[in-house]
């Protein structure tokens, strides 16, 4: 029965949720459900008194090395790949717009990028014990 209902929960989040939002094509729409759902999350999360995020426990210098390798990789590709598809646009932003862009960089991943580690790592990893598997590669695997 918990296989069965976390199916379900899987579906309506990933499926059922994208089917309805994209015909709509309403930024509001888009925004409302996403943090609706966030706040469900949260909510959950809190009433099963999950811990949302252990400070003591989180060591961030311990991986920085690898973060950065990864992430200079990443954007090496992504610049590349843009500047290739299109060299009229490539940093538009930064150069049209650069306090917009700059208060993009510095807002995102506060405002957005670090509480949706939170809250769905804790979400789909912690609350999820009982059918997680060995690895987060073969638990997607298995989708």
């Amino acid at each position: 029965m918990v296989k069965i209902t976390k199916s379900i929960e899987i579906f309506v989040f990933f499926i059922i949720i994208p089917i309805i939002l994209i015909p709509t094509n309403s930024n509001i729409a888009m925004f409302s459900t996403l943090t609706a759902v966030a706040i469900i999350c949260v909510g959950y999360l809190k009433y099963k008194k999950v811990t949302l995020i252990k400070l003591k426990d989180f060591r961030f210098d311990q991986y920085l090395k690898i973060i950065f390798y990864k992430f200079l990789i990443v954007a090496i590709l992504v610049l590349t790949f843009s500047y290739f598809f299109d060299p009229s646009k490539f940093l538009n932003l930064p150069r049209s717009h650069f306090f917009l862009w700059l208060l993009i960089m510095i807002l995102y991943p506060i405002l957005s990028a670090f509480p949706q580690e939170i809250v769905y790592r804790s979400f789909f990893f912690k609350d999820r014990k009982s059918t997680r598997l060995n690895s987060s590669h073969e638990w997607i695997s298995r989708m």
